[in-house]
């Protein structure tokens, strides 16, 4: 009776650990990496949400951030003051950062600037980067209202749950340009 006790017990115990490994993330890792273009960059990141407000130390020309969040959401990230801000969609998962650094000066105040070159591994981040792909590489189609309506309602389908889905609708509904007031109905 022992051993076959022994053996469920050895399988459950198996079987739990693959299935937390299957589970997805509850924290997010930023792997941050700037490149300094005329410098390397010597001080804070700063990560921001709502209220919430983190930073680390840039060291190698690298960082990373640490946390977790409910549900995805915008944030941004910006170097110590007086610098611009950089926006990602943070998700509890691995996400990979990378900007060019420099300074520039404007009216006697030196700022930082980053530009980002890569963000990888937040899914919101993945369906608005294919999105803008595939809008830029069909904008001058003759039928690109009724190419980025059908891109749309395939994520809609797909994803309906997403945030990042209904901030696609909004910007291009704003932008005006592309789709009818019954094309965005119909999406609605």
């Amino acid at each position: 009776m022992k051993p076959i006790l022994i053996c469920i017990l050895a399988s459950l115990i198996g079987t739990s650990s693959i299935f937390a490994q299957e589970s997805p993330s509850k924290t997010y890792v930023i792997e941050g990496k700037l490149n300094g273009l005329e410098q390397a960059y010597e001080g804070y990141v700063y990560l921001n949400y709502r209220d919430f407000k983190d930073s680390v130390k840039v060291i190698n020309n690298s960082f990373t951030f640490t946390g977790s969040i409910e549900k995805s959401r915008q944030a941004w990230l910006h170097l110590e003051p007086d610098a611009n801000a950089v926006w990602l969609y943070l998700e509890n998962s691995p996400i990979e950062f990378e900007a060019d650094f420099w300074k520039s000066e404007q009216n006697g105040i030196s700022y930082n600037i980053m530009q980002v070159k890569l963000i990888k591994g937040s899914k919101s981040e993945d369906i608005l980067s294919a999105f803008r792909k595939f809008s830029k590489e069909n904008k001058a189609a003759d039928n690109y209202p009724e190419l980025i309506e059908s891109y749309i309602a395939e994520l809609i389908e797909i994803y309906p749950k997403e945030p990042i889905v209904g901030k696609i609708l909004a910007d291009v509904s704003l932008a005006g340009d592309a789709l009818s007031a019954d094309q965005l109905k119909g999406l609605l």
